[in-house]
């Protein structure tokens, strides 16, 4: 799957596994050292091959605010866009 950062803002990513072939619940991140977390570019994309059996959670972390969203087995892209003052993510 292709991770991809299509705002004008840096932001951090990161992909959990929901593992039993349900969407994972709650906040899976809020615990984790944001360090950590690999950066994306504002503009920039990256690879990530997730291990089965999925979904997994995709989390955003731009200016101080969380956003994430669910992908699914087939998916192929998972953007992170602009909407207004906020962003959203849009999964392909």
């Amino acid at each position: 799957m292709d991770i991809v950062n299509d705002t004008s803002q840096d932001a951090k990513v990161r992909v959990s596994s929901g593992g039993s072939g349900i969407a994972p619940q709650g906040q899976p991140f809020e615990d984790e050292n944001l360090a950590d977390w690999p950066s994306l570019p504002a503009g920039g994309h990256l690879r990530h091959n997730p291990l089965p059996p999925g979904p997994w959670t995709v989390c955003f972390i731009v200016n101080g605010h969380r956003v994430q969203g669910v992908a699914r087995p087939g998916t192929s892209t998972v953007k992170l866009a602009p909407e207004g003052n906020a962003f959203r993510i849009v999964v392909d």
